[in-house]
């Protein structure tokens, strides 16, 4: 009898990564087919494909014309935000908090802290730079993240629940638990999204936190789909081996919630790549 292949962060395999890769465009697809269409509208299959390629090459080419600086118009904004609540929960209040930010606002403080970003990773991570984003009106630890994430997605995994499920489980079981959308919470996501990028590494090849980003989707979506919402399959398995889950630990300041400040905070994670 084949071994089933193990599709836990904890112990996936390189290959069994890419093939659930591979399956993240035919699930957004179905996802853009279910409900009444809408032409006044972009389908999430056209929004996703704006925002994981259009978007972060636009941004890419201003770097080039404008002396490496780089900035997010209002309009781009409010698209990702669009996209946020087509490709998870819809949060009717939050489109108009977004809308409410000034043009010039979303253009400097997305400047300001893509300029922060690149000058203080080696002490700070991304942490100051998502601290500075959500000085915007509506915009949270997993929004900020999304924003960072156009500009470095090699780098940054946008806080989304089902990566963020994945990734955590057999650190805490969290396919059943609450989400907090803190800085606390996405900071040690942000850890266990650089150790499953390093081990997963081939060579001088890495896997994107993008593409950590789309493989927990596509296990979150196709858990859902099977009625599995039990624990999580790394807890499962490490039960079947009499084993138990161990929780990492490590050195943190407390809780940080949505819109404070967090310039002060330091980490130990780094880059895996340049962008």
């Amino acid at each position: 009898m084949e071994k089933k292949e193990s599709t836990s962060s904890e112990m996936i395999t390189r290959p069994t990564f890419l093939k659930l890769l591979s399956r993240y465009d035919t699930i957004i697809e179905g996802l853009s087919k279910q409900g009444k269409p809408n032409t006044q509208t972009l389908t999430l299959s056209e929004l996703d494909q704006w925002r994981l390629n259009e978007l972060p090459s636009i941004i890419q080419q201003r770097k080039q014309e404008s002396s490496q600086e780089a900035w997010l118009e209002k309009d781009e904004v409010e698209k990702l935000i669009q996209w946020k609540l087509k490709h998870g929960t819809f949060r009717p209040r939050l489109m108009k908090l977004v809308e409410s930010n000034s043009a010039e606002d979303i253009k400097n403080v997305t400047r300001d802290a893509f300029q922060i970003y690149n000058k203080s990773w080696t002490a700070d991570g991304p942490q100051e730079s998502l601290g500075w984003l959500c000085s915007l009106k509506g915009i949270g630890p997993a929004s900020a993240s999304l924003l960072l994430s156009v500009y470095d997605p090699l780098n940054v995994p946008f806080f989304s629940d089902e990566c963020f499920r994945w990734v955590m489980d057999g650190v805490d079981d969290r396919w059943n638990g609450e989400i907090k959308y803190d800085f606390k919470s996405y900071d040690k996501f942000f850890d266990e999204v650089v150790d499953l990028r390093a081990r997963l590494k081939d060579g001088n090849e890495y896997v994107s936190a993008c593409d950590v980003e789309k493989v927990g989707f596509v296990v979150g979506k196709e858990m859902a789909a099977g009625g599995n919402k039990g624990k999580g399959a790394a807890s499962k398995q490490k039960e079947e081996k009499g084993e138990s889950s161990s929780v990492k630990k490590r050195a943190r300041d407390g809780d940080t919630q949505e819109g404070d400040s967090i310039a002060s905070r330091t980490r130990r994670s780094k880059r895996l790549n340049d962008v």
